[in-house]
């Protein structure tokens, strides 16, 4: 990891980069001197027109108003005008400044004979304001709605963003992420509410109060990236992928033609076939689009299987459907319920396949579940096998889940949102041998591979079949005249049509650490995984609900002193059931950590703690704070609390 001085340095330079890109302007003509406005401001030095068209390269000149009585063209005005043509060959009406502000060049146009000056900001006639001398625009006082130039030429905008930049370093991402502070300032959603002083009113709020705003924001948000957040299968920040979301934002496009977001076009294809060749697809075969999570993967390979079932369902809808059959495991994600639902199939034929010990998908029951389907005149469509389910974190076996897809002529797809992961590592790729057989397969790289949410990746073995059963060709976008391969217009590989570059952050997160960075954070997991389960199982008070786990899921029980001892009864395991719960409440009120707990029904479990390790910044130090804190706050419970 980068030292925190690296970070911030790293970060600060980044966000003037985003600032410069989004308010570049390209002509062609000379460019003046970078002009240092904060270093004016502070100085109130003079800048005269004979220094600004000297063109000095070495100098940083202030642009502040000279005070001179001249009015000509050739020397200062009251508001600093000079000559166009001395600067910029063929203008006549307007100028062009060039400001650097931290670094950050800002491109601005004024009139020659405008009094009031530049015109930051936007504002008529510059905008400068009359008779004050200064380079602040009047816009920079009204709202941000109004402006009729581009709000980041304003110095009082550029100001906010550094601010803003400011408060989000240190308060989100050093602060957030650092092992002295909470994870979480619990308070009750009531409460919450009133502290956040939600109201939208009639007049726009000032900038500084925006910025108190988000600073509260931050302050009573959930710490994801703190490296005691063990609560959900995502956690940690990666400074690369930050800094793609971040560059995403301020381009603000969408990934639905080639002519709106050319970069990411190729860039998406680009990391689709590195995905797809990290599954295992036979070369030239396979691609991919990202979605909105990996429940709409899921449901997007429902919909690609019924389509390659029967093509005629996209134009003729369900009426000549025949009855069709959903597998997964009795552990795998309830988003195969959520596309039975959604794509008009209906929870009843959603079928739970039983699982091992370990919480694997059996495949002989598999197999047997098919053919009694099969004769009783449904038609298996998927089966979705899981490679880290959601609460055990088990690998289905997939080449023997595939051997029974391929019996029985049925598409299979592997959700691998969660465990995915391993493909990176030599050590744990075996954890899904087999996933290359399959048709379909949704990976969510926000998870295990630490890029920010939200990165679903769907890959299809079978090219064009996205576009074959998503395309709809609207012609107010996909026309076939234009003036590149539009092959490249990949907007109807999706339902949606409004899509969200997700592409870059993975691309940089891939990009900046290379095959070899990605397999040590993921190799960094398992460690403290296994490092936790030895801490568990050598403490007094601390039972795994396996005896050992595939994934970087850690479930168990805490026994406390009051429950030891007793014959394990079903009222005993009742009680037990009520422990977690009640240490739960304890660390989100202290915000010491946060750990999820919950029942497993199909096992017959009562709720025990599952903890996710997978942020990059913990290590064994974490994993023991972890049992000594639920000790910590769960040893005082009574038989009275568990009643």
């Amino acid at each position: 990891m980068w030292g925190r001085l690296t970070v911030t340095a790293r970060l600060g330079a980044f966000s003037k980069l985003a600032l410069r890109a989004g308010s570049h302007h390209h002509h062609h003509h000379h460019q003046l001197p970078l002009l240092n406005i904060k270093a004016a401001l502070r100085r109130g030095a003079p800048a005269t027109c004979s220094t600004l068209a000297r063109g000095d390269s070495e100098s940083v000149l202030s642009l502040l108003c000279c005070r001179s009585s001249s009015s000509s063209s050739s020397s200062c005005s009251r508001r600093c005008c000079y000559h166009s043509s001395s600067l910029v060959p063929g203008a006549a009406a307007k100028e062009r400044a060039v400001f650097s502000h931290g670094g950050a060049n800002i491109h601005s146009y004024y009139d020659s004979d405008c009094p009031g000056g530049l015109g930051l900001g936007g504002g008529r006639r510059g905008g400068g304001g009359r008779g004050g001398g200064g380079i602040i625009s009047d816009s920079s006082r009204r709202s941000m709605a109004t402006s009729r130039t581009s709000p980041f030429l304003d110095p009082e905008v550029v100001k906010f963003i550094e601010n803003f930049q400011t408060l989000m370093l240190k308060e989100a991402l050093q602060e957030g992420t650092d092992r002295k502070n909470k994870v979480l300032e619990f308070q009750q959603p009531e409460d919450l509410t009133n502290l956040l002083d939600l109201e939208i009113r009639k007049e726009p709020e000032s900038r500084d109060r925006m910025l108190e705003h988000c600073s509260r924001v931050v302050r009573y948000s959930a710490k994801t990236g703190h490296p005691r957040f063990f609560n959900q299968l995502y956690s940690g920040l990666e400074v690369y992928s930050l800094a793609g979301s971040w560059l995403t934002d301020s381009l603000n496009t969408n990934i639905h033609t080639y002519e709106c977001a050319p970069v990411f076009v190729v860039m998406e294809k680009y990391v689709m076939g590195k995905l797809c060749e990290t599954v295992g697809f036979p070369r030239g075969q396979g691609e991919g689009i990202f979605c909105p999570g990996g429940s709409f993967s899921n449901i997007m390979a429902v919909h690609l299987a019924r389509y390659r079932n029967n093509p005629d369902v996209s134009s003729k809808g369900l009426w000549d459907m025949p009855k069709v059959r959903l597998y997964t495991s009795e552990g795998g994600h309830y988003s195969l319920k959520k596309s039975s639902m959604f794509l008009g199939i209906g929870t009843d034929h959603v079928i739970g396949i039983p699982t091992d010990d370990g919480g694997r998908l059996r495949p002989e029951a598999l197999d047997s579940q098919m053919a009694k389907d099969k004769a009783e005149g449904y038609t298996p469509l998927i089966v979705m096998a899981t490679s880290g389910t959601t609460v055990l974190g088990a690998y289905d076996p997939l080449n023997a889940v595939a051997d029974v897809c391929k019996k029985h002529g049925v598409w299979m797809h592997v959700d691998c949102a969660w465990g995915g992961g391993v493909l990176f590592s030599d050590k744990y790729r075996h954890l899904m041998a087999g996933v290359e057989r399959a048709d379909s397969v949704a990976w969510n790289l926000h998870k295990m591979c630490h890029v920010t949410i939200q990165a679903s990746a769907l890959m299809v073995r079978e090219n064009g079949l996205l576009q074959k059963a998503n395309g709809v060709s609207a012609e107010y976008l996909f026309q076939p005249e234009k003036p590149y391969d539009t092959s490249y217009d990949i907007g109807d590989r999706s339902v949606q049509c409004g899509r969200r570059v997700d592409a870059l952050k993975v691309w940089m997160t891939m990009k900046g650490l290379g095959d070899r960075g990605m397999c040590d954070y993921v190799e960094r997991a398992f460690d403290n995984a296994q490092h936790l389960t030895k801490e568990l199982s050598s403490r007094e008070g601390f039972r795994l609900v396996l005896p050992e786990f595939e994934c970087t899921n850690v479930s168990f029980w805490y026994i406390p002193p009051c429950l030891r001892g007793q014959e394990e009864t079903p009222d005993w395991w009742r009680k037990v059931g009520k422990v977690a719960p009640i240490v739960k409440k304890g660390m989100m009120m202290e915000g010491s950590m946060m750990i999820a707990y919950q029942p497993l029904t199909c096992k017959n479990l009562v709720n025990f703690f599952r903890v996710i390790v997978i942020n990059s910044l913990s290590d064994f130090s974490d994993m023991e704070f972890i049992v000594d804190e639920i000790e910590r706050l769960g040893k005082g419970i009574t038989l009275e609390e568990l009643a």
